[in-house]
């Protein structure tokens, strides 16, 4: 479809979210229990900021949405991959 025929309002913004640190292939993310407790705190956190978007603005809404969606997925895959070892 030519450029023409498409509405600016209806471009939607890919939200632009920083990757975590970077870990190579195979190598296991470990972190100490304080670590994952502050990744599960992180996650919480941006579960209740996704609760409490206001309505008022339906595309600004569904930006910020889409930018906490994005920034939860890595964060589930940083949890999901994590190793918890001693601090000892």
């Amino acid at each position: 479809m030519s450029r023409g025929f498409v509405k600016e309002d209806d471009q939607e913004e890919i939200p632009m979210v920083p990757p975590r640190a970077f870990l190579p292939e195979g190598v296991p993310n470990y972190v100490t229990q304080a670590g994952m407790n502050a990744l599960l705190a992180e996650k919480q956190a941006l579960e209740n900021e996704k609760d409490q978007l206001d309505n008022a603005s339906e595309n600004e809404n569904r930006i910020a949405l889409n930018h906490i969606n994005a920034r939860l997925q890595l964060l589930n895959n940083r949890i999901f991959e994590a190793k918890i070892i001693s601090a000892e």
